[in-house]
């Protein structure tokens, strides 16, 4: 559906749900606790620093795959 939206109104959409799931599941279990507070806080649905930065560069990422003119503000 938001793919959808994004083509009909002609705005670049980056699927964070797809790349955060790959990159979840990719980790596996054990590993992929690092990406959220489990050990600070036995919270598993917001993000420790690692997990931000991680979900910021499939961001990044995303950006850079669709060439969108913030790219020139990349590093």
């Amino acid at each position: 559906m938001t793919r959808a939206l994004g083509r009909s109104a002609n705005v670049p959409v980056i699927d964070l749900t797809a790349r955060s799931k790959a990159l979840v599941e990719g980790l596996g279990p054990s590993a992929s606790q690092r990406l959220y507070l489990t050990r600070e806080a036995n919270d598993n649905t917001h993000f420790s620093v690692y997990g931000a930065t991680a979900m910021s560069e499939l961001v990044v990422q995303g950006i850079r795959e669709l060439n969108l003119s913030l790219v020139g503000y990349l590093r």
